[in-house]
């Protein structure tokens, strides 16, 4: 019970939580109109509880676009170029992902009314655009291939292992030199 209270606690604990039980949801509602376990009614209660999940982690983030930018204004003080522009560029990104997405948590409140498919596609376009996140995919991405060619699922020379194993290294050690890098929760 001290680890629920723990991580309630926090908002980006808050915000995993909400996380678990709005993908749940998810695939609940899914799963049962897939295999027609259930009635309509039922299905849309579940897919209620979704959306509201989703708005509420909507709300949780509500107004950090405005730390995004910031944050962006700050790294223009870096002295290496091409950090300076990878930074700003994806601190950039995620404050228009998060301006994006509060658009979306208005219009799902019924403030606004929009056109929610097109806001949401230009939401997940500033969200891909984020450095950190795309660092640590590659990271994993690499690191997954190891063991995959350990298994023999994939063949990889021992020369792609060692040059996948030091890329994945790099990226892992990265974000202790440059902060900037650190994955962190939106």
């Amino acid at each position: 019970m001290e680890i629920i209270v723990s991580i309630n606690n926090q908002t980006s604990g808050r915000d995993k939580i909400a996380r678990l039980i709005q993908y749940s949801s998810k695939a609940l509602w899914y799963f049962i109109q897939q295999n027609r376990l259930s009635d309509t009614k039922n299905i849309e209660k579940i897919k209620r509880l979704e959306h509201v999940f989703s708005t509420f982690r909507k709300l949780l983030r509500f107004g950090r676009f405005i730390e995004s930018f910031y944050g962006a204004s700050k790294t223009l003080k870096t002295s290496d170029q091409l950090l300076k522009f990878t930074c700003t560029l994806s601190k950039l990104a995620f404050g228009m992902y998060l301006f994006c997405d509060h658009v979306i948590c208005l219009e799902k409140t019924g403030l606004m009314e929009i056109q929610s498919q097109k806001w949401s596609s230009m939401s997940s376009r500033y969200w891909i655009d984020h450095k950190d996140i795309i660092v640590d995919t590659f990271k994993n991405l690499f690191d997954l291939m190891l063991p995959m060619s350990s298994l023999g699922y994939v063949r990889l020379s021992p020369g792609t292992v060692g040059l996948l194993g030091a890329f994945s290294s790099i990226l892992g050690i990265l974000p202790l030199i440059r902060p900037l890098f650190k994955l962190r929760q939106p």
